[in-house]
């Protein structure tokens, strides 16, 4: 009797053969690790579902500090389902008020939103009704994530020339 250890591909399984009478004996099932072992349920929650893109994130993480990192990450957070508004969050908004929602001192928000806004993490516009008031709007950029199972495509357009792109992270 000898003992080999031996490795398998997904699809394969164990099995010995007897060198006398040429039976196939399989051995066991899959290894422990298989995920077709594993019972997999619908995993059904009220919460928003969010999607977040590894690749933009780890370029994020790349071109920014830590402070800088944790602010994109609040405003992912607040990005609303489909459209990515960061509402309440305008132009309009105070600094404090801007602090008090991201959690950060006052005194470093300004400087970190705009390199983050610099860097297309968020983009800001103004559309004017038919009474010609303007509505001043922060949006987050779905390319990093967004909220909901589905995103407008107007918004995707929005941002489909920053470097977060994927057309622009393959190369």
């Amino acid at each position: 009797m000898y003992k080999k250890k031996l490795t398998f591909k997904n699809h394969e399984i164990p099995a010995k053969i007897d060198g006398e009478t040429g039976e196939v004996t399989e051995m066991g099932g899959r290894p422990k690790g298989d995920p077709r072992n594993q019972t997999r349920v619908h995993f059904s929650n009220p919460a928003v579902f969010q999607r977040k893109y590894k690749k933009a994130w780890e370029l994020l993480d790349s071109l920014t500090n830590d402070s800088e990192y944790v602010v994109a990450l609040k405003l992912s957070d607040l990005s609303k389902s489909f459209s990515a508004s960061l509402e309440p969050l305008n132009d309009e908004t105070s600094v404090r008020e801007i602090s008090r929602i991201l959690k950060r001192d006052r005194r470093s928000v300004s400087k970190i939103l705009k390199r983050l806004f610099d860097l297309g993490v968020y983009g800001k516009f103004a559309v004017t009704d038919a009474n010609y008031d303007m509505q001043r709007y922060w949006m987050f950029n779905p390319y990093l994530s967004f909220n909901g199972t589905h995103i407008e495509e107007s918004t995707l357009r929005l941002f489909e020339n920053t470097r977060f792109s994927p057309k622009l992270l393959e190369d």
